[in-house]
């Protein structure tokens, strides 16, 4: 089931945060727990969306990926999807005025 566009990222981010959490304890050596093996074909296709999502982002701000700096990696990402998010405002509010012009 998909998420409704007003919560995906909210939604996404929650589940996110909990496979976040469950690689650190697999990790750390913390679980006892495998996951089976159609929750791992998944995970890889989580990884590889995540990895896109970074490099499109990177490519979007004009960062060179090996020149993000790790710590402030999330921020500077963050403020290009931020920027991106602000064009899309502009485009929704243009065509709106179009529309009430015709």
């Amino acid at each position: 089931m998909s998420n409704m566009s007003y919560c995906r990222f909210h939604n996404t981010a929650l589940d996110l945060s909990d496979c976040v959490d469950t690689v650190e304890e697999m990790a750390n050596g913390d679980s006892t727990d495998p996951v089976s093996s159609e929750e791992e074909r998944h995970a890889k296709r989580l990884i590889e969306y995540a990895l896109n999502l970074v490099l499109m982002l990177a490519e979007e701000g004009d960062f060179p990926v090996d020149e993000l700096d790790r710590p402030n990696a999330a921020a500077q990402l963050g403020e290009v999807f931020a920027v991106l998010n602000s064009k899309v405002k502009e485009l929704k509010e243009c065509m709106a005025e179009e529309e009430d012009g015709q």
